[in-house]
């Protein structure tokens, strides 16, 4: 890339003393580009077809250039939000940089959610360690949370802002639940909604400072303690009549002589 706007910059100030010398270099460089786009979509490619949860993947040059990876076809997404997250990136300087965006998904234009992940590529040759561009991946928050949700568990995840990055409950539960959250602390609440009762925890995320809401339901939860405290209920009853009855024995036994 450097090689290449330098042979530019020359050109367009018209300050060339070997015009096919600096055009051989503009070729070299614009080759030595290319060459690097290519691998770096191959690379990009490469980890989308090994993971399920992320649906697609782009990946914006320094002169924002864009280029669409695996999935691209499926994902409607607008240039505009894809740069700001490029130019986000670029800031960073190699920090991740994660966002919740709308979408609009698939032949039908499903509109939804989608978990973005990015982060800068630097330049590693002579060791300038100058931008490059940003790689783009978008997560399907549903089939990321599927792996961590069992049929006793759901899950609800609330960005900083307040908006809601993932829910498994219905929408009448969510809304009761949003009202009833400044009321949960950070260990545990058990909360009714919609008529039933849930063991909620929660936990906050350093990094994305988003809170994470296990929502269990109650019952089903706490139904085998509950049936082993009536079991142990019923078997301590159970002893105590046996060692009731052989003690009522025993002393009939004994005071029958002394009654003689």
């Amino acid at each position: 890339s450097n090689r290449y706007d330098a042979a530019e910059e020359q050109l367009s100030r018209g300050e060339v003393d070997d015009l096919p010398s600096v055009m051989a270099e503009r070729r070299s460089a614009r080759g030595l580009k290319a060459g690097s786009v290519i691998k770096i979509l191959k690379e990009l490619d490469t980890y989308l077809s090994r993971i399920y949860q992320a649906d697609t993947g782009y990946f914006i040059d320094r002169n924002n250039n864009q280029y669409s990876g695996y999935g691209s076809s499926r994902v409607e997404v607008s240039k505009e939000i894809l740069h700001q997250i490029s130019e986000e990136a670029r800031e960073r300087k190699g920090g991740l940089v994660y966002r919740v965006i709308d979408i609009r998904y698939g032949v039908k234009g499903e509109q939804r959610k989608e978990v973005v992940i990015a982060r800068s590529v630097q330049e590693k040759q002579n060791l300038t360690m100058e931008y490059c561009g940003t790689v783009i991946y978008m997560i399907n928050p549903e089939m990321l949370a599927a792996s961590y949700m069992t049929d006793l568990n759901g899950l609800f995840i609330l960005e900083e802002n307040g908006g809601v990055v993932f829910s498994s409950i219905n929408k009448e539960e969510r809304e009761e639940f949003l009202k009833k959250i400044p009321c949960i602390n950070d260990k545990y609440e058990i909360v009714r909604l919609a008529g039933k009762k849930y063991f909620i925890t929660s936990i906050k995320s350093d990094k994305l400072n988003w809170r994470y809401y296990n929502i269990s339901d109650y019952n089903q939860l706490f139904s085998g303690i509950q049936n082993m405290a009536v079991l142990y209920s019923v078997l301590l009853l159970a002893v105590l009549g046996g060692v009731g009855g052989v003690a009522s024995s025993f002393s009939v036994t004994l005071g029958k002589p002394v009654g003689r």
